[in-house]
């Protein structure tokens, strides 16, 4: 009871009954210095925050939970270079550093705060690792804060069947920075490798502030990645929000935006011959990508295909307002400056802090294009040399490779953005790129956009056009048809953009009611956009079996909009289909369908296009080609392949053949005389 009293002359009174629940203060074995964890079963209670010179707390048995109790550990405080770790348990591993551990599983930890010192230097050095488990682990309602380099703030490795995981309500603060090895994804905020049994982990929730390479990596089978938020600015090639890498994963409700990266990637993992249909080497097969939201930009700091990483670190460099120059550094080898690379680099001091173009260089110093605006020593030591990507492909929202099979995308909104950076710089952007997929894979109901944000124009620096485009192809050695269907493709430099599609001609592309659209700032100039847009210069780049089924043209978008060019030493051969649904309905002289009717319809060149008979509601419905587009030695032809001739002949009746104009879906109802 709590009784309020006023202090007027006439005091009043009131009283009211309150119900206060108060949480009783958590239990378990008290931790106030790090140490090991060795108790199976236990309980254990943070009572302060915490610190140590190398790694903090080591896990040694079974069925642990740790409660962090809203406090802080910090490791590495005096590392000396070692490999350390904030929460490390293994047992079994060949990667454990130091040789294997202690037996634990089923180990919990929450409710705090795990920060890198630093001044830690050595590579790998977790916030949280977990290596070699026999049992599914709990991580939730945590902090990571990690600075150094080739450092993944939470990082799970388990070969005995230890999946099952579940990762919630965590916040990554990754500000990894110098070597990262972008093969093995090392610059990602999560990642779970190679974790192929099941039961499935279930990763929901969590919030990425920043990444240098993405969110989250993930092989284990049958897993969930639900309603995560993240954010990142990307360093280095393969920077991807979540990478998919399993069987019969889900990706659903995330929120992915890369300032300077790429959204999610359905990889099929496959790395190892044979590569084929069916082969177990494909590990990526059977997942669900879903109602995620994605938005991405190349910044420029994607490193490209090589394994070297961006951005390298100078720390003797130095820095003078007004100057044209970085000077000081060691070693810097050929082939940053003009004479080698391509003016689209730049070279840049801080994260997006400021950034020039490279005139020239030696081994010591840069000379840049213009001058530096800050004051000397303004920046931080790490000095970036940036790029729009491997061969400038720049960023895209949602990419299959490396062999992905029976994999769905659908209702995800994707936009990929092309931007200006610091310099002028601007860096090519496709919403959907498909690359070396393999058969079943399909997309329906997304939106993918490529849109050139104020002040880009669809050209790089030097005046050559920027690839991509709100569907992208570069997928020789693709396998089986990837199908579209009710997806919509809105783009300012194209709808469709290829590179090459199909060789040895086993690939192909059917979009099924789709929508291609022309964006509200398109590429004007020497290379307009185009609705289908060919960059198909290698001889063994040809673009093979693109059919068009049922398409919606709109905003200038048009199906005989295309660059496609003549063959020659700089153009292979390419071609794409615009077809349409056309639905015959056959009656009776009393106006009654008229099954099992014998329908046949040649095309304009005299070729059959359909032969068959009518169903129960005698109808025919068949898809017919109005157009093909394709390339010759000599230039473009567009062989029209209609107006159709139609005939049709029931049980002792006939329609006489007449002729039908197959240009857009259509449907036609005729009489058996």
């Amino acid at each position: 009871m709590i009784q309020v009293k006023d202090s007027t002359a006439s005091p009043q009174t009131a009283s009211q009954s309150i119900t206060a629940t108060i949480n009783a203060a958590g239990t378990g074995t008290s931790l106030t210095t790090c140490g090991v964890l060795a108790n199976a079963g236990a309980t254990y209670l943070l009572q302060n925050d915490v610190s140590s010179a190398g790694t903090c707390f080591t896990i040694a048995a079974d069925n642990i939970i740790l409660n962090l109790n809203s406090h802080t550990i910090t490791y590495g405080t005096a590392s000396g270079g070692a490999q350390v770790f904030g929460i490390y348990g293994c047992f079994q591993d060949l990667q454990c550093p130091g040789g294997g551990g202690s037996n634990f599983g089923n180990f919990t930890a929450y409710n705090g705060t795990i920060s890198m010192d630093p001044s830690v230097t050595a590579g790998d050095s977790n916030n949280l690792r977990l290596d070699g488990v026999s049992a599914a682990a709990a991580i939730h309602d945590i902090v990571f804060n990690t600075w150094g380099q080739n450092t993944i703030p939470l990082k799970v490795r388990y070969y005995n069947g230890g999946s099952g995981n579940q990762i919630y309500n965590n916040t990554f603060n990754d500000n990894t920075s110098g070597s990262i090895n972008r093969s093995a994804f090392a610059g990602m905020a999560i990642k779970f490798d190679n974790i192929t049994g099941s039961p499935a982990a279930s990763i929901h929730n969590n919030t990425v502030t920043n990444a240098p390479m993405g969110g989250l990596y993930l092989q284990t089978p049958g897993s969930v990645v639900d309603s995560n938020n993240i954010t990142f600015v990307g360093q280095y090639s393969n920077d991807f929000g979540v990478v998919a890498q399993g069987p019969n994963i889900e990706v659903k409700n995330n929120t992915v935006k890369a300032l300077a990266g790429r959204g999610i990637f359905s990889s099929g993992g496959c790395f190892v011959s044979p590569c084929t249909s069916g082969s177990p080497n494909i590990k990526g097969i059977n997942q669900l990508i879903h109602d995620n939201i994605v938005d991405v930009w190349e910044a420029g700091f994607n490193a490209g295909s090589g394994v070297t990483p961006i951005p390298l670190s100078f720390n003797a460099a130095t820095i003078t307002q007004g100057s044209n120059t970085v000077t000081g550094i060691s070693g810097l080898g050929s082939g940053y400056g003009s004479s080698t690379t391509p003016p689209s680099y730049e070279f840049c001091i801080g994260v997006l802090t400021e950034c020039h173009g490279i005139a020239s260089n030696t081994a010591t110093n840069v000379t840049i294009t213009g001058t530096w605006a800050a004051a000397s020593g303004a920046y931080p030591a790490n000095i970036y040399v940036v790029s729009c990507g491997s061969f400038g492909v720049g960023t895209y929202g949602i990419q299959f490779d490396d062999t992905s099979s029976l994999n769905t995308v659908y209702n995800n909104t994707v936009t990929a953005h092309v931007a200006v950076n610091a310099n002028g710089t601007k860096c090519a952007a496709t919403g959907l790129r498909l690359t070396t997929f393999d058969v079943g894979n399909q997309s329906h109901d997304n939106i993918y956009k490529q849109v050139n944000d104020p002040g880009a124009d669809g050209y790089d620096t030097t005046g050559n056009m920027l690839k991509g485009g709100a569907l992208g192809f570069e997928a020789n050695g693709a396998v089986g048809t990837f199908t579209s269907t009710r997806d919509t493709f809105i783009g300012d430099n194209a709808s469709i953009w290829f590179e090459d599609l199909g060789l040895p001609q086993t690939a192909g592309f059917t979009c099924i009611q789709c929508t291609l659209g022309k964006g509200s700032n398109p590429r004007t100039g020497s290379t307009p956009y185009a609705t289908f847009h060919f960059w198909n210069y290698r001889p063994t780049g040809p673009v093979y079996n693109v059919h068009m089924i049922d398409t919606t043209f709109t905003g200038g978008a048009a199906k005989d909009s295309t660059d496609l060019t003549a063959i020659s030493a700089n153009a292979a051969y390419g071609e794409y289909y615009i077809d349409w649904t056309y639905t015959l309905t056959v009656q009776n002289s009393t106006g009654s369908p008229l099954p099992g009717a014998a329908v046949t319809i040649l095309d304009a060149l005299g070729a059959t296009a359909f032969t068959g008979t009518t169903d129960a509601n005698g109808q025919v419905s068949v898809v017919l080609n109005e157009f093909h587009m394709f390339s010759t030695a000599s230039g473009v032809t567009k062989e029209m392949h209609t107006p159709h001739v139609v005939s049709a002949v029931g049980t002792g009746c006939t329609v006489t053949a007449f002729s039908a104009t197959i240009a857009q879906t259509s449907s036609q109802t005729v009489t058996c005389h």
